[in-house]
């Protein structure tokens, strides 16, 4: 029996909006990704699990120490000119595992979607739901189109403003201002995801010395990957404080985080890999994932028929 999504008319409406704003036909007669469409690297890597993971948290992907091989996309949120302030993401596909996943997703893979801040653009599905209205109809997406005044400011009362919003576009802005280089940002899960009978957060660090040269991200990162391996530190962040919730995408969860793990990427051409053209046919899908971490909160219910029909245009 399938499961219903319990915000299917949501859904539905955002996804028709992404089809018409988002995710356009292109002249070839393709359909680029709705979000995060401008691609940085796609990357071949390793996930290592740690013995030393808590007790209590010894579920899923965490059983046992073992080491996944693992896909990864880099990307920007919105602009493929880098002169933009716009998030970065990180989104793994970590390959063999093994557990019962969730509904429609492919055995033996868990899916990780990240990006290099610590809050969203929308507190919960209403307010995604707000916001996309507001984009709708939207011709060409450009740093002045996608702040909507009416949604940070829906009415005169400043109890009502969406600071959290706020809050976000500072951040993304004030990344562009520091030294852009993807191998130093940390990345973050934003949503949270199923952890026992509680909830956890993702989150990599960076661990490498910066060591890349270029005028892009993407030189950057192919001037790196040629000299020495990129690692990040795994973490999880269990919810273990009550001030955390699970449906609210505007906070920055306090509860003590855990080293679990070490995501490395080994020397590579990027740009030689078949996997810079190839991986563009990956779809990463955070319900692509083991059961034991589901993804929870009304954003990720949304994200469960989004980034579904958003892959069938785009690859079929």
């Amino acid at each position: 029996m399938k499961t219903t999504c319990p915000f299917a008319a949501m859904a539905d409406e955002i996804n028709s909006i992404c089809a018409k704003t988002f995710q356009k036909i292109q002249p070839d007669g393709s359909y680029r990704r709705t979000f995060h469409a401008p691609l940085i690297a796609n990357l071949e890597g390793e996930l290592e699990i740690f013995s030393a993971v808590p007790t209590p948290y010894r579920l899923g992907l965490f059983l046992e120490p073992k080491t996944y091989k693992v896909t990864a996309r880099f990307s920007s949120s919105l602009f493929a000119n880098e002169n933009y302030p716009d998030a970065r993401g990180m989104a793994l596909t970590i390959h063999a595992v093994s557990g019962p996943v969730c509904e429609e997703a492919p055995e033996g893979e868990h899916t990780i979607v990240t990006i290099n801040q610590p809050t969203f653009i929308a507190r919960d599905a209403e307010d995604m739901l707000a916001f996309m209205r507001k984009m709708d109809g939207v011709k060409e997406l450009t740093p002045f189109n996608v702040a909507p005044p009416t949604y940070t400011f829906p009415s005169l009362n400043p109890l009502k403003a969406r600071w959290g919003f706020v809050q976000a576009m500072l951040c993304t802005l004030g990344q562009a201002f520091r030294r852009r280089d993807i191998t130093q940002y940390q990345y973050n899960s934003l949503s949270p995801y199923r952890l026992g009978t509680s909830a956890m957060k993702y989150q990599f660090r960076p661990a490498s010395t910066p060591m890349g040269k270029g005028r892009t991200l993407r030189e950057r990162l192919h001037s790196h990957l040629l000299q020495t391996d990129l690692v990040f530190d795994f973490f999880i962040q269990p919810k273990t404080l009550a001030t955390d919730l699970v449906d609210d995408l505007f906070q920055v969860w306090q509860s003590p985080t855990h080293l679990v793990g070490r995501l490395t990427f080994p020397v590579q051409d990027i740009l030689a890999t078949a996997l810079f053209t190839e991986g563009e046919r990956l779809s990463y899908n955070p319900w692509h994932c083991l059961q034991a971490h589901e993804p929870l909160g009304s954003i990720n219910a949304l994200r469960r028929v989004v980034y579904k029909n958003s892959a069938l245009r785009r690859l079929t």
